[in-house]
């Protein structure tokens, strides 16, 4: 049975996947904080 992922974790494993840190990632109008609260739901 395949578990329900949620958006945030998903986003969180593509992106630890791709090697980028959330600074990395973030960009005007979002922020590391705004992105961290995203991946932790």
């Amino acid at each position: 049975m395949i578990e329900k992922m949620e958006l945030g974790e998903f986003y969180k494993e593509l992106r630890l996947a791709r090697k980028l840190k959330q600074t990395d990632v973030a960009c005007e109008g979002l922020t590391a904080s705004q992105l961290s609260k995203f991946e932790l739901g």
